[in-house]
């Protein structure tokens, strides 16, 4: 009880400039505590890498130059029609980019049968391109179904675009 009382008398003691700054510092703990970060405001949005070739995919994500996963084998694309899928959840306060679903990653190769491969460096405004013309590291060259699902489909003009390497892709 004495140690309320004291507060309560040192805050009566307290000069102007002292209630402004405990009034501003009570003002931004009610704005964080009150800020509203529950469920309601995120989406997860799915990015499908899916095969429409003939030709079996294998894609490798790096970043900094250092492969950074191998999804557990699903990043090999076997047949027409197999997929390729990571989710990333946006909010209000993060939203959702391919290189999110990916794990952060930087870099994107893409081998087809080991034959032939396609790079993609991103580095934002100076993304660097071989053997493809879409960046997968950017939403524009996604199909968006339902406002959740960002499809890319890759087709034979993707493998005649990709840079032979002679068998040897590593």
């Amino acid at each position: 009880m004495n140690f309320l009382l004291i507060g309560i008398k040192n805050l009566l003691k307290m000069n102007t400039r002292n209630y402004f700054k405990l009034s501003l510092i009570i003002s931004m703990l009610i704005l964080i505590v009150s800020c509203d970060r529950n469920n309601d405001n995120k989406f997860t949005r799915n990015y499908i890498l899916e095969n429409g070739t003939e030709h079996k995919i294998e894609l490798r994500f790096y970043k900094l130059g250092v492969q950074i996963f191998d999804f557990e084998n699903q990043n090999v694309l076997n047949d027409t029609g197999a997929v390729f899928s990571q989710s990333v959840i946006e909010d209000s306060f993060a939203p959702a980019e391919a290189s999110g679903a990916f794990q952060g990653a930087d870099s994107l190769i893409i081998v087809f049968n080991n034959t032939r491969k396609s790079k993609i460096i991103w580095d934002g405004d100076n993304t660097t391109l071989e053997g493809i013309s879409k960046n997968l590291f950017s939403d524009e060259v996604y199909i968006i179904e339902n406002n959740e699902n960002y499809r890319y489909v890759f087709i034979e003009q993707d493998y005649n675009n990709a840079i032979d390497c002679n068998g040897n892709c590593d």
